[in-house]
């Protein structure tokens, strides 16, 4: 069966103040987003997967979470994690909505749903004491959105400080590929250099072959064979011998060239070493990072706003 979320949205939020408030700030053509539209009456949601539907973070979600309106968002907690049904999910989509379109805070919003029992510090006989109460009461929520907006900056320099570190590693990532390639350029080289010297001891043994195959061949008899022998056969061996210098010469060349490649081979992989501890160390705080990530994201707005405190002092140290 169909469900027409957008139809089932507006019968239960018929009587809603926050409802009401969005249609008298003339925002209701932003309420029914696709993602909005496309949630089942009958799914429980993430505070991840909620992040995608009205596109927030997941820690601004859970920071609202931590002010005077977790009552009216209504999530369910499990241990450290929360679960949402659609009601809750477009609870905190017109929170933000008011939020961002008419500046309004979270006190503004409380005091829209009605909470002024919680505003009011105790009953006086005379009513400049009920202001008085009812002014510190204001300061209080005050307080607690300043908390609120402290705990978002904090989990936003980490967020800053991972997406930093995490750019160092990609680059770090991509120096070791560049070092890899060139090693394979170099060992390649290595390669052909041996190649070269291989085929040139191959043409020595073929010359040193023909020389000896010369210098063996059976000599003709006779005086005239003597008086009119061709010299072609002492020519051919000043020729191999004249080639294998030559080679000696060229063997030597390669072998430069070789101790040379090798050297640069060293350097190249020396270099990979220290890229590869960078990289390592960069993966350690990252790691510790997100790991702090979550424990900041369990913490109270207070604390948070203390490990800010902290962190910026240090800074200035």
């Amino acid at each position: 069966m169909d469900v027409n979320m957008k139809e089932l949205l507006e019968e239960e939020f018929k009587d809603d103040p926050v409802r009401k408030e969005i249609t008298i700030h003339h925002i209701d053509d932003l309420l029914y987003t696709d993602q909005i539209l496309s949630m089942h009456p009958e799914t429980s949601y993430s505070t991840t997967e909620a992040s995608k539907i009205i596109k927030r973070s997941d820690s601004t979600i859970r920071n609202y979470f931590r002010t005077e309106l977790v009552d009216y968002i209504n999530p369910e907690r499990h241990g450290k994690f929360y679960r949402l049904d659609f009601k809750s999910v477009f609870k905190l989509h017109m929170i933000l909505l008011l939020m961002d379109h008419t500046q309004k805070a979270t006190v503004d919003i409380s005091y829209i749903l009605g909470n002024t029992s919680r505003v009011s510090v105790g009953r006086q006989s005379k009513a400049s004491n009920q202001d008085q109460n009812a002014e510190s009461g204001m300061t209080l929520y005050q307080k607690q959105d300043m908390d609120m907006l402290k705990a978002m900056m904090v989990q936003q320099k980490m967020e800053s400080k991972l997406f930093y570190e995490e750019n160092i590693l990609n680059n770090l990532y991509v120096e070791r590929l560049t070092i890899e390639k060139e090693m394979q350029g170099i060992q390649l080289e290595k390669v052909e250099n041996q190649q070269k010297v291989t085929e040139e001891k191959y043409y020595r043994m073929l010359d040193y072959s023909l020389k000896n195959t010369v210098g063996k061949k059976k000599e003709p008899q006779g005086f005239f064979s003597q008086l009119f022998k061709s010299k072609e056969e002492d020519i051919k061996v000043d020729e191999v011998l004249t080639r294998a210098k030559e080679n000696s010469i060229e063997e030597e060349k390669y072998k430069d060239e070789r101790q040379n490649l090798s050297k640069a081979l060293e350097e190249l992989k020396e270099k990979k070493a220290l890229v590869d501890d960078r990289i390592t160390q960069k993966k350690e705080a990252i790691q510790q990072i997100q790991e702090q990530i979550q424990q900041v994201n369990q913490l109270p707005d207070q604390e948070q706003a203390r490990l800010m405190m902290n962190d910026n002092s240090n800074r200035g140290e």
